[in-house]
């Protein structure tokens, strides 16, 4: 009896843990780094194109304001270089170069931002984590497989 009391208590030493002993293998940290910061980068990037939307809006009350600037005096004389003779049409039309720079940085950031975040929705979701569910039952369940996507209710 004491014979066979050791030898299992030597197996269950030198056995290896079963799988639900084990934690999980930890996910790269691009992969978690994605995970986390692509909900803030998407808020960004709205903040970025909404501002740059802005500007190209002012861009173009400024281009107006050029056009009635020179309502009085038509046609409105221009330098040889190209700047406007007339003060309050230059400065409108520099406002107008200045605000359309900065509308065009702006989507141009935002752009790229989008680019990045569908980046990182595409890793968090290459790369999602199958372990348990939560312990909340929610009777919602999104599934993605080759050939079908959707959402399941449970009742």
């Amino acid at each position: 009896m004491a014979m066979k009391l050791t030898a299992a208590l030597l197996l269950t030493a030198v056995s290896s843990p079963l799988i639900a002993q084990t934690r999980p293998a930890a996910r790269p940290w691009p992969v978690q780094t994605a995970h986390v910061v692509k909900w803030p980068l998407l808020g960004a990037t709205a903040a970025m194109l909404a501002r740059g939307s802005l500007l190209s809006r002012d861009a173009d009350r400024w281009h107006d304001s050029i056009g009635a600037a020179c309502a009085t005096v038509d046609p409105c004389p221009r330098s040889v270089t190209g700047r406007y003779l007339f003060p309050p049409a230059q400065a409108a039309y520099e406002s107008y170069l200045s605000a359309n720079s900065g509308a065009r940085n702006w989507i141009i950031g935002g752009e790229l931002a989008l680019v990045a975040t569908g980046a990182m929705f595409l890793v968090d979701l290459i790369h999602r984590d199958d372990g348990p569910r939560n312990i909340p039952f929610t009777p919602f369940s999104v599934y993605a497989t080759p050939r079908r996507v959707g959402f399941t209710v449970r009742f």
